[in-house]
């Protein structure tokens, strides 16, 4: 099963709802009941189906994808009076139907849309195939069909777990690097971000052969007149990080970006520039 905490829903509890899920089997599944509105739009394998139904007996009509590289898909941002954002989707039916040279009757039909995300292979790559059908047909178990070279199967990890495992797409995990490292500096606001305050709250003080408490190290660099200094160029080091991190997020290449992946990134980077704090800051203060 994939995490279901990835694929969230924007659905209305008090609204009566017909259970046609392709990812959870019960009614009272928590992912049928999200409130927070999932990203879309942002990779080039995000797209949606539309079904058309007849109404009086409920039969498929017809079905058609289309993605964001399609003209009849469009995405709007619109912002509101209270500062609130919301983006909005609109589907050109016309172009629609021309694109996948598609004629119905006009009358009324009853349309589902579903939004997915091709997360292993797609409409053109099957990449799984059915293994087992469980004996009450509830379960099916899928395997890879590409495992003959030792490359797919590395490749075929990779997808699995990016799939199961909780993460970010690309664009989410840019923003909450940028709201940890920009805005704690930027509002002056160590419960925003990371701000010298939480750096000076952790100091690291070597123990062997040292009687010295985060508190005196703070209070040395206080009694050489090098405080407000030192705060502020501590804090321009924070602030830099950011630009470096979210580079190295787009390099990495991956739609999703989990939670270890992150704190590799992050100590990756902090670690490949600590040096410049060493040079901007008093030879007699050693970061490290």
């Amino acid at each position: 099963m994939p995490n279901q905490n990835n694929f969230r829903s924007d659905i209305n509890k008090e609204e009566p709802r017909f259970l046609a899920s392709r990812i959870v089997s019960l009614p009272e599944e928590n992912i049928l009941y999200e409130q927070i509105a999932g990203s879309f739009g942002y990779d080039g394998q995000d797209y949606v189906e539309v079904h058309f139904y007849n109404i009086p007996d409920n039969t498929l009509v017809t079905s058609m994808i289309t993605t964001l590289n399609d003209d009849s898909l469009k995405l709007h941002i619109v912002q509101y009076s209270d500062g609130s954002y919301k983006t909005h989707l609109q589907i050109d039916f016309t172009k629609l139907f021309a694109i996948n040279n598609v004629v119905i009757v006009p009358g009324d039909y009853r349309v589902a849309f579903n939004f997915f995300s091709d997360e292993i292979g797609g409409y053109g790559d099957r990449r799984l195939n059915i293994a087992k059908i469980s004996s009450d047909r509830t379960e099916v178990e899928l395997a890879f069909n590409n495992e003959t070279e030792a490359k797919n199967i590395q490749e075929n990890d990779r997808l699995f777990r990016e799939f199961v495992y909780k993460g970010f797409n690309r664009t989410d995990a840019a923003g909450i690097i940028q709201k940890i490292f920009e805005q704690g500096v930027e509002l002056d606001d160590p419960s925003e971000g990371v701000h010298v305050e939480n750096v000076e709250q952790n100091l690291n003080v070597p123990e062997k052969g040292i009687n010295q408490t985060k508190q005196d190290t703070i209070d040395r660099i206080q009694s050489l007149g090098m405080k407000e200094k030192f705060d502020q160029q501590v804090n321009e080091y924070i602030y830099n990080l950011f630009e470096k991190i979210q580079e190295e997020i787009i390099i990495k290449g991956d739609d999703r970006v989990q939670r270890d992946e992150m704190y590799t990134i992050i100590e990756k980077i902090v670690k490949e520039n600590i040096g410049q704090l060493q040079v901007v800051v008093d030879s007699r203060i050693k970061v490290s």
